[in-house]
């Protein structure tokens, strides 16, 4: 949207679906904030250098490098990778979640150039004591980010010095977690306890995770016209990271498809009409939201998991201790039986990070079958007899 300015002409910025006043040059979005006076103020000052390939005009000595600035910054040019396809909503919020928990940790006003060890061994403490040793991993990770992503574009003169306070949990730490977890995956016969107690729509979420890995964000932005490329198979790329995925459905799965089609309510929003699952609502049974505003308001954010919400009453209904990712991970641990890990990876949506994964060009329909077979051998063992 662009607007007149005080001298009647239009104005050469315009407003971004993130909320920032921005000006493409050479397909790249060049983003100046939300406030609209001083967005164009800061246009004017910088756009020169911005077309002439600086990415981000240095701040002039001694003027302070605000935090609120920083994320917005940051939280923007996310944003562009969402809208051009390159980063899945989903990622865009847990960067969100994560300058958020920064925001409020240092305050939207600090100064990040004053910003030291101190400080983030403090903010490293906080966090550990509310979250998990997985969690606070990827916290550290994309808060790091944060702070690279303000040296890189010249907001800032010289790194951030973290100190050895802010590293990562070691991995020791995290496979004892993850020990003391348990297993993840289920028992034949409590995967059936679930499918047989689920909705229609649930139950057929519930058995392509099992058929094919697919989890609650696969599930909900699953559309007919996938289904229908290839009936009978999943032949697309994953949502989350547009990794290629393929496999054959069960005879099954089909069934709980067709019953969903059956069950599921008519679109809240006409933008929705092609998903195969949509909640009692109308709604996207995974949905993700937010903004955060450059000058420090709070902003809001909304992160809904429909799937895993409905699941844990299930599995808590029907006496299993799961939760809906347990069913990827089920999925996984039979279908390595099968010794064929390029296929299991392209029917999960994995990348191989082996130099396989430069030279295999091409894996038989019949290799995924087989994989997809096994599993649905091994889960018929545990259906209860009729």
């Amino acid at each position: 949207m662009a607007i007149p300015t005080s001298k009647g002409k239009k104005s050469p910025i315009w407003l971004h679906p993130s909320g920032q006043w921005c000006r493409k040059h050479k397909g790249v979005f060049h983003y100046f904030g939300t406030d609209y006076d001083e967005a164009l103020r800061r246009y004017a000052a910088e756009w020169d250098d911005r077309r002439a390939g600086v990415v981000h005009p240095r701040r002039d000595a001694g003027e302070p490098v605000r935090l609120r600035d920083v994320v917005n910054e940051f939280l923007a040019e996310k944003r562009g990778r969402v809208d051009s396809g390159e980063l899945a909503a989903r990622s865009w919020a847990d960067y969100y979640a994560t300058c958020a928990d920064v925001v409020a940790a240092f305050g939207k006003n600090r100064d990040i150039t004053r910003l030291g060890p101190k400080d983030f061994a403090e903010l490293r403490a906080s966090m550990a004591a509310r979250v998990n040793v997985v969690s606070l991993t990827g916290f550290i990770v994309k808060a790091r980010m944060i702070f690279t992503y303000a040296f890189d574009i010249g907001l800032i003169d010289r790194p951030v010095v973290y100190g050895k306070a802010f590293d990562r949990p070691k991995k020791e730490s995290i496979r004892k977690h993850k020990k003391a977890k348990g297993k993840k995956d289920v028992t034949a016969a409590d995967a059936w306890k679930l499918i047989d107690a689920a909705d229609p729509q649930l139950r057929a979420m519930i058995l392509l995770g099992l058929n094919g890995g697919m989890g609650a964000t696969d599930c909900s932005t699953l559309t007919r016209s996938i289904l229908e490329a290839r009936p009978g198979w999943i032949d697309h790329p994953r949502a989350k990271t547009a990794t290629e995925r393929r496999f054959p459905l069960w005879p099954e799965t089909v069934a709980a498809l067709a019953a969903a089609e059956t069950a599921r309510p008519d679109p809240k929003d006409p933008a929705n009409a092609d998903r195969v699952f949509l909640t009692r609502t109308g709604k996207p049974w995974v949905r993700f939201d937010g903004s955060m505003a450059a000058e420090g308001d709070e902003g809001r954010r909304s992160t809904m998991d429909a799937v895993a919400w409905q699941f844990t009453k299930l599995a808590k209904r029907v006496g299993v201790r799961a939760s809906f990712y347990a069913m990827r991970h089920t999925f996984r641990t039979q279908a390595d039986a099968v010794l064929d890990r390029g296929a299991v990876d392209l029917i999960m949506g994995h990348t191989n990070p082996t130099m396989a994964d430069h030279y295999v060009h091409h894996i038989a329909d019949e290799r995924l079958q087989a994989v997809v077979d096994h599993v649905r051998a091994w889960l018929l063992t545990g259906k209860p007899a009729a």
